[in-house]
């Protein structure tokens, strides 16, 4: 989901109600952590011919004037929860 977010907002009610917060990070911290770039390079040894698309893609993603700082990502747990993946 898109959306604008009050992620200030959201931290202090997911807190109030007992929740554990992480991030807000960028998108590209986020898929980097994630490893984007290793199953980039999986789809395109893949498949060569959409090399570009793959590419294209990963760019617009994780590029700082892209999506990639744009975007941010949030994650909202029960307190005994493990960090989820991508908030490492």
């Amino acid at each position: 989901i898109t959306a604008h977010v009050d992620f200030g907002e959201l931290y202090r009610i997911a807190i109030n109600n007992g929740a554990e917060v992480f991030g807000p990070v960028t998108q590209s911290k986020f898929l980097n952590s994630l490893g984007i770039h290793t199953r980039a390079k999986s789809l395109t040894k893949a498949s060569p011919a959409h090399a570009g698309e793959i590419n294209e893609a990963l760019v617009r993603l994780t590029s700082d004037d892209g999506m990639g700082a744009l975007f941010k990502v949030m994650a909202l747990t029960s307190p005994d929860m493990q960090v989820p993946p991508g908030f490492e």
